[in-house]
C-alpha cells in the first residue's frame, strides 16, 4: 500500500551560526533571530504546516569549530522545535562541527584527531537538544520513520560523512561502507532505540557533502598545500551510491556546497536501473563573499512524487531582514522503494566489503592515538592502551613497554611513507620493529 497522506519535512542546511547573516554578542540571540526569519517566511509563503513531519538539519551549524555556533544552533533548535513533532528532528554533523585541533604533521601527513575528542563538543550539542532529536549511534548517525494510520512510511537516514576530516583532507567527506551496512542492517532487523522499515516504505537519505561533483577543481590548486585547497567531494561515493540504490534508497539530500541542485543518478546499484533524485540544499544564512544566496527547502511526499518547494534570499546587509522569494515547485516521480528481501540480498553482497571499510577506518584511526604525546597528562594512558594492543597481537607477547616507547619516538623523527603504512594499524606497524 502506498503513502496515505502527504509527509511534510522541512530541510536546513549550512547555517554556520559561528558566522551567520543574524550576528549578535549573544549567541542564543542569533539563533532567536534565525528561527523567528524561518517561522516568518513559512507563515508568508503558507508553507508552516503544523507539525512537519520531520525536520532534517544537515550539518555545518558552526564555522571552523566555534563553540559560539553551536550554543547559537542549540537555540535555534529549540525554537524552531515546535515546527515539528517531538523528536521528529534529524540532526548531523558537518565537516566545520569536527574539531582539527592545531596541525601535528606526520611526514608528508598530518595525524588526524582522535574520534572521541573530535566529536566532543559536537556530541554535547546533540546531548543539549536530546528531547527534539533521536540519540546518534556511534557513527553519529540517526535514523527515524515516519507512518500514519499503519499505512506504509517514510524513513529518513541520516549518516555522517565527516569521519576523515583532516588539516590535510578539508573538505573531503568519506561515510564509509561499515556505517551503510550497519543502518542497513537496523532497517532489516530494528534493535532497540532503532527505526526499522516496512516493505512500500519510502527511503531518503542525508549526508552532509555531495556525493555527485558540484564544481572544478581548479588547476591552480593543485600548486596549493593539500591544507589549502578547496575541495568538495566524497572519497567512497561510488560504493555508497552502490549501496544505498541497493537498499532502495529513492533521493539523498546534502549540504555542503551552498549551492541548490538537483541530479538525478542511474546506474549504481545491482537490481535495477531506476534513478536515485540527489538534492543539494543551499546555506540558511553563511555571510561570506562567496555565499551570495540564501536557501530553505521544503519537502513534500507522497504515494508517488517528491514536491520541493525552494525558497532563497539574496545576500545583503548583515542583521537585515532579508527578501524572500519561493520557486515554482517541482515535482519528480518516486522511482524506487524498500522491500525487504532485497535489502537483505544487498547486505549479503556487501558484507565483506563492510568489513574492509571497518578495518581501514580502525587502522587509519588507530595512528591518531600519537597526538595524545603532545599531552602530557594523557600520553603514560595512551602508550599503555598501544604496548596492550601490541602485546595482544600473535607474537608480541614479549614487547616492553621502554621499547614500544622507544619506536614511537622513532616514529617522529623518521615517520614512516605512506606504502610502509599502508592498511597496517599503528600496533601491527610496530610490532615486527620489536
Amino acid at each position: 500500500m502506498g503513502i496515505p497522506v502527504a509527509y511534510w519535512i522541512l530541510h536546513i542546511a549550512d547555517p554556520h551560526f559561528g558566522r551567520a547573516h543574524f550576528h549578535f554578542t549573544d549567541p542564543k540571540e542569533i539563533g532567536r533571530r534565525h528561527a523567528r526569519e524561518v517561522k516568518k517566511v513559512l507563515l508568508d509563503y503558507d508553507l508552516l504546516r503544523a507539525p512537519f513531519h520531520a525536520i532534517v538539519l544537515s550539518g555545518d551549524f558552526t564555522f571552523a569549530y566555534d563553540p559560539v555556533g553551536l550554543e547559537s544552533a542549540a537555540q535555534f533548535v529549540a525554537d524552531i522545535s515546535d515546527l515539528a513533532d517531538r523528536r521528529a528532528m534529524i540532526v548531523i554533523p558537518g565537516n566545520h562541527d569536527v574539531d582539527l585541533s592545531d596541525n601535528l604533521p606526520f611526514g608528508k601527513f598530518s595525524i588526524p584527531v582522535e574520534k572521541k575528542p573530535a566529536e566532543e563538543k559536537f556530541r554535547s550539542f546533540l546531548d543539549a537538544i536530546h528531547e527534539y532529536v533521536w540519540d546518534p549511534n556511534v557513527w553519529l548517525s540517526m535514523t527515524l520513520r515516519l507512518e500514519d494510520e499503519g499505512e506504509s512510511g517514510l524513513v529518513l537516514l541520516g549518516m555522517n560523512s565527516c569521519r576523515v576530516e583532516r588539516h590535510d583532507a578539508r573538505g573531503w567527506g568519506y561515510v564509509g561502507l561499515d556505517q551503510v551496512y550497519e543502518l542497513g542492517a537496523q532497517l532489516v532487523a530494528p534493535r532497540a532505540g532503532g527505526a526499522g522499515a516496512k516493505d512500500g516504505d519510502v527511503i531518503i537519505g542525508i549526508t552532509h557533502h555531495n556525493l555527485l561533483p558540484v564544481w572544478d577543481l581548479e588547476l591552480g590548486a593543485l600548486t596549493l598545500v593539500p591544507g589549502e585547497r578547496k575541495l568538495s567531494f566524497t572519497v567512497d561515493a561510488a560504493s555508497v551510491l552502490h549501496a544505498l540504490s541497493d537498499f532502495g534508497i529513492a533521493a539523498l539530500l546534502h549540504g555542503h556546497t551552498h549551492i541548490l541542485s538537483e541530479k538525478h543518478v542511474a546506474g549504481y546499484g545491482e537490481e535495477d536501473a531506476e534513478s536515485t533524485m540527489v538534492l543539494g540544499a543551499g546555506s540558511l544564512g553563511f555571510f561570506h563573499p562567496t555565499c551570495n544566496e540564501h536557501h530553505l527547502q521544503i519537502l513534500e511526499v507522497d504515494s508517488n512524487s517528491v514536491k520541493i518547494y525552494d525558497l532563497t534570499s539574496q545576500a545583503h546587509q548583515r542583521n537585515a531582514d532579508r527578501l524572500w522569494g519561493l520557486a515554482p515547485r517541482r515535482e519528480v516521480k518516486i522511482a524506487r522503494r524498500w522491500k525487504r528481501d532485497r535489502a537483505r540480498r544487498a547486505l549479503a553482497r556487501m558484507k565483506a566489503d563492510a568489513g574492509r571499510a571497518r578495518w581501514d577506518w580502525e587502522a587509519m584511526d588507530s595512528w591518531s592515538r600519537l597526538r595524545a604525546s603532545r599531552d602530557p597528562a594523557r600520553w603514560p594512558a595512551v602508550l599503555e592502551e598501544i604496548y596492550q594492543d601490541v602485546r595482544r597481537l600473535p607474537g608480541g607477547e614479549k614487547a616492553t613497554r621502554e621499547r614500544v616507547a622507544t619506536l614511537i619516538q622513532i616514529l617522529f623523527d623518521a615517520p614512516p611513507n605512506d606504502e610502509e603504512i599502508a592498511g597496517l594499524t599503528l600496533q601491527e606497524y610496530l610490532l615486527p620493529r620489536l
